[in-house]
This record gives C-alpha cells, structure tokens and sequence, in this order.
C-alpha cells in the first residue's frame, strides 16, 4: 500500500490548477455551464472517486481465496476518535495487498462498539456465504480489543466470523515486553511468567507456520510433525487433513523446496511452476499464512495520513470528505493502475442525479 509512494504523481486537489493544465485554464476562463469548481461539485466528485476505488478493492477482496482485517484508534484533531480498517488478500497476480478502506467514527469505544462497526463493514465486503474467508484479525493488543475467552471485539467477532484468529500485533508485544523489562529490571522474570499465558493465548493457529520451515524440512523427512499437523487441522477445517499430510511428506522429501525462504517464497515457486493444483491443500495453507498479518503497522501508519488531512487550519470536513482524501492519498498507486478511472467517475458523477451538463454522450 505505501511501497513506491514518492514515485508517483500526487492526486491531490492543487491550489492553481489552470498553471498547470492548458485546456483546464481554458475550461474555466470560458465554461458557462459547468466549471466543477464549488463546493459542493467538489464533494459530489470525491465521493465518487472514493466509490470507484472502494469498489475495486471490495472485488478484489471477493475475488481472494482468503481475507483478513488490521484495526486501530486514535483521536484526531477534532477529538473525533477514529477507527481505521485495512485489509489484507492475495491478489490475482499472487501479490500481497494491504488496502486502506475506511476511517470510521466511533461514538463509544466499548467492544461491542468497534465490533458492531467491524461487522456492518465486513458485511459490505463479505457476502454471508463467503464468510469463513475471513480467517485473521489484528489489533494492537488494547484490553478492549483482545478481551478473554468471552469479552473483547475479537471474540464478539469470532461468533459472526468463527474462522477469523485473533493477532495480536507481535511488535506491539515486543515493544510492550522491552518497556517492562528496562523499567522493572529485577523483576524481569516474574513479569515474563506473569504475562505469558495471557500473551500467547490466542497463538495455537500459528502453529501451522512450522509446517513450511523449509530449515526443518529435513528433520521433518525422519519425523513428521503429527501435533502441528492435527492443531492446523483444528485451526482451519477448510483444509483436508488427509491430502494435506501426503503433500507435506513429498515435499519434505525434495531438495527444491528447501531452498525456499519463507511462505510466500514457498507460494511463489508453486504458483509460478503451475502446482497449485498438484499441491492444492499445501497452496491453500500458504495462502492462510501469507494472509495473516503479523503486526498492524499499516493501520497505524493510516494515522499519519488523517493528521495532514485534519489539521488545525482544516479540522471540520464531514467523514465522507475525509475518507475520500485518505483513499486517493493511500491509494494513490492503486488509482494510477486502474483502467479508465476516470471515465467510471464520470459515468458515476452523471447518474447520480439530473445535471444541466451533458457528461455522458448516447
């Protein structure tokens, strides 16, 4: 999502457009009907543009094998607190996306707050039959977000979505242990005990990274790893225990495979020799794994992008403005690779009510 950003051309609103564009300074020197300058033209466009987008990922997203959400909060400049949505898929072309989606108000900040609000989105982007392709959710670890085995969103979202794992973002965790350990040095060990069980309680999934460890590859040819092959099965029934345990074992077996660094390397070299289908459990288990996100740094680096948006000269704009920018601002690279953008945003501008001007030529 924000890979390449500085590469590529800027798609805000600039403040003297015509010194930059002939035909436009020509348009607006001379239109009678239509300059597309005011207000409220300049919404209507946005919310277009931010339509358009949205529904590109939301397809894309629908067209993934599997989805998974990062979230956080923060208050921004208006005291408004703002929860941030990204999402996570495989794309056509084998490549992970992180794709902003939305900034969404939240009156309270209760669990069953966020969660209600996760829901109603999910429901936008997840029709009910594809919901068990939601298979993680990664939060920043917040009481309210983890909760236990029956408080927090992350359980009241599993009762809607029962195959969505709960992340806990492992460099929040890690940077939650150092801040521990330097302030309470000599009580080191017992803080560690203490917050162990509690830390690692919702991670049984994660096991089944250590199916595809290409460096136990090898001892897995002398002894197959029964335990992390029945606790994979129980994490994600949508796998077939028995097909998936004779794939592992030929591969296991090759010396190719054991070249790999990593899952995605791992989905890489079968998608790229045509084995998906030979090893189809296997590429479906590289596609959970590859999908889980370990941390939730792209929702977090979402808040940089509302804070130059709201700022102080410009803290009041409706939420439907604000998402519209942080989408074309984020998604720039995605807006730039789409075809005929502007011609959907057109189109849409033109139906959405009866204009004076003719946008749309029959």
């Amino acid at each position: 999502m924000w890979a390449g950003v500085a590469t590529v051309p800027e798609l805000n609103f600039c403040p003297s457009p015509p010194l930059l564009d002939g035909v436009l300074k020509e348009h607006l020197e001379n239109a009678t009907v239509f300059k597309g300058t005011s207000k409220t033209v300049q919404n209507e466009l946005l919310d277009c543009m931010l339509s358009v987008v949205r529904e590109q990922i939301i397809q894309d997203a629908q067209s993934s094998d599997f989805l998974s959400i990062q979230a956080d909060e923060t208050t921004d400049i208006a005291t408004q607190c703002q929860l941030v949505l990204v999402l996570r898929y495989i794309d056509a072309k084998s490549n992970v996306q992180e794709r902003f989606f939305e900034f969404i108000p939240l009156c309270s900040t209760t669990a069953d707050s966020i969660a209600t609000v996760l829901k109603e989105r999910l429901a936008v982007i997840l029709p009910e039959d594809q919901k068990s392709k939601l298979i993680s959710q990664a939060y920043d670890g917040a009481s309210v977000m983890r909760g236990d085995a029956t408080a927090g969103a992350q359980r009241k979202m599993q009762d809607v979505y029962p195959n969505a794992h709960y992340i806990h973002c492992y460099a929040h965790q890690l940077n939650l242990i150092m801040q521990q350990a330097t302030s309470h040095i000599s009580k080191v060990c017992d803080t560690i005990l203490r917050h162990t069980l509690e830390r690692f309680s919702f991670t049984d999934h994660l096991v089944s990274a250590t199916l595809l460890q290409a460096d136990r590859f090898e001892q897995y040819t002398m002894a197959f790893p029964e335990d992390a092959l029945s606790r994979t099965l129980k994490a994600y029934p949508v796998l077939d225990g028995s097909n998936l345990k004779t794939e592992l074992s030929l591969i296991y077996c090759k010396e190719e495979f054991r070249a790999c660094c990593g899952a995605l390397d791992l989905l890489q070299l079968f998608m790229e020799n045509n084995l998906e289908e030979v090893f189809s459990e296997t590429v479906t288990l590289l596609k959970i794994l590859v999908t889980t996100p370990m941390t939730t740094a792209e929702a977090e680096m979402c808040f940089s992008t509302l804070k130059r948006i709201k700022t102080f000269l410009r803290n009041s704009m409706t939420q439907e403005r604000l998402n519209a920018l942080a989408m074309l601002l984020i998604e720039k690279r995605l807006v730039t690779e789409m075809t005929n953008f502007n011609q959907k945003v057109i189109e849409k501008f033109a139906s959405q009510k009866e204009r004076r001007a003719k946008f749309v030529f029959k």
